[in-house]
């Protein structure tokens, strides 16, 4: 059958319509799924612009004062565990030495059963009962005063175990303090940069201005953008500072590295006076290191007067009351149990000879000896070093209060000097140059009053732990060389 032209041209038309429709469903498809994946891309982690940058800040927030990061500290510093479980077990081995040295009590019943061969004329099986009831006691007695001397020592180590949890507490509220403050400097010091940054942006905004209208040269547009660029990239270098000092912080408090930490402590600068003699004889008198040193000498002089022990005689005082019954039968040895308990009562006396030891008493006498003149030679030592240390803190100190000074004094001076550049930049008498220095100044002097406020705020705490001096956390707990007299 013969097609006519216009059946044709009708069928080209429905399969070109046919074509379209499919090439149009394909393209919606291709849509769709072009759609979905940058959804995916935007929302998935690891993958398109909505993956979190590095240096992105972290998004929950703490408030914290410098006293409840001390109490989060106290809580749960990993390194402060560690000395709380020392401390603990110093304390079990002191009670350990103390029963040790204690009179002695024991009782046991006991029961047994035997079968045993009886080889003789008659071969036969014996049965055996035997049970009762026994009481031991036993008395060291101290002729020498070596038992008084090993409870001397464990009474000394567990001092110096605790002097030493005290110094830990000590160097965590100065550690804790350092990183709290140091997160304070960089933030404030990042709420300056973002000033900068918004001043340098609007400074280049004019200056572009300026010269479109023939009012400035081109090195002022150069030069705005060169502060800008420096601007932003002390912003990125202190944000950098700042999560790594925020890190640490997290870290010795034990937290959540993704929490934000806002401090809420403000920075005050409240003078004090020191004078050194007074330093010096408060620091000698109170400091845990004096009382460790003292610790460690009386533990060498005690060691060199044990070394004589094994010459020394020994006594000791035990008693013991049984009642015991035997017999073949349980009816036999119930009918042949005696009429009283048996007791006893031994003292004895050691007198110790010796006719050749190799040299072992004579060596330990000697290296005791040792020992005592190490001993005091530490505590001349630690002297020296405490005043050492009083006079180079109080002179940080010193320098730390005139430093406030001054820093203040030179943002007064900043300030006035930013406000006459800016408007004699405003009336043409002033270059661009000259208003760069005079911002940099500004910020230069901000810096420097900050850094100067939380040098002063450290230093005095360096101070106090210097002299030795009680200090407070927020849980209310003292960290003073009083616990190590608590025995």
């Amino acid at each position: 059958m013969q097609i006519k032209p216009i059946d044709r041209a009708i069928r080209a038309i429905d399969r070109a319509i046919e074509g379209f429709s499919l090439s149009l469903w394909l393209s919606i498809l291709a849509a769709v799924v072009i759609f979905f994946v940058g959804i995916l891309l935007l929302v998935s982690p690891g993958m398109g612009f909505g993956q979190q940058e590095k240096g992105d800040l972290p998004k929950r927030q703490i408030h914290l004062s410098i006293e409840e990061a001390l109490k989060l500290a106290f809580k749960n510093n990993r390194d402060l565990k560690t000395a709380q479980r020392t401390l603990l077990s110093a304390e079990s081995s002191y009670r350990m030495a103390k029963a040790g040295c204690s009179p002695k009590l024991s009782g046991d019943i006991s029961t047994s059963y035997s079968v045993y061969n009886q080889i003789n004329m008659d071969p036969s099986v014996e049965n055996t009962y035997r049970g009762g009831v026994e009481v031991n006691f036993s008395l060291p007695l101290d002729l020498s005063g070596s038992i008084d001397r090993s409870l001397q020592q464990a009474s000394i180590s567990l001092s110096s175990s605790k002097a030493n949890y005290i110094t830990t507490c000590q160097n965590l509220v100065v550690s804790v303090c350092e990183q709290y403050y140091e997160l304070i400097r960089l933030q404030q010091t990042i709420t300056i940069d973002q000033a900068q940054v918004k001043m340098a942006e609007e400074q280049l905004r004019i200056a572009k201005a300026r010269v479109e209208k023939g009012r400035a040269p081109e090195v002022d547009v150069m030069t705005a953008t060169v502060q800008l660029n420096n601007a932003k990239q002390s912003l990125k270098r202190d944000e950098r500072d700042y999560l790594n000092a925020l890190a640490a912080l997290l870290n010795t408090l034990v937290l959540d590295h993704g929490l934000e930490i806002v401090p809420t402590t403000e920075l005050k600068y409240v003078p004090e006076t020191f004078t050194y003699e007074e330093a010096e004889r408060e620091a000698l008198k109170s400091r845990v290191e004096m009382e460790i040193a003292r610790l460690r000498l009386e533990s060498a002089r005690i060691a060199l007067k044990s070394t004589s022990d094994p010459y020394r005689p020994t006594w000791s005082l035990s008693a013991g009351w049984g009642y015991q019954v035997s017999g073949t039968r349980v009816s036999e040895a119930i009918d042949q149990r005696p009429d009283e308990p048996s007791w006893s009562v031994t003292t004895s006396l050691n007198l110790p000879l010796f006719i050749f030891d190799g040299g072992v008493i004579r060596e330990s006498k000697t290296q005791a000896i040792i020992d005592l003149e190490q001993a005091e030679a530490d505590i001349k030592e630690t002297i020296d070093s405490i005043k050492l240390e009083i006079k180079r803190e109080l002179t940080n100190f010193e320098n730390a209060q005139e430093r406030v000074q001054i820093a203040e004094d030179n943002i007064k001076l900043a300030k006035e000097s930013l406000k006459i550049t800016e408007l004699r930049y405003t009336l043409g008498s002033s270059s661009y140059l000259e208003l760069v220095d005079a911002r940099n100044n500004l910020r230069t002097a901000e810096l420097n009053l900050l850094d100067a406020l939380i040098a002063h705020t450290l230093s005095k705490i360096r101070v106090h732990k210097a002299l030795g001096r009680s200090m407070v956390t927020a849980t209310g707990q003292l960290i003073t060389g009083q616990l190590i007299k608590d025995n």
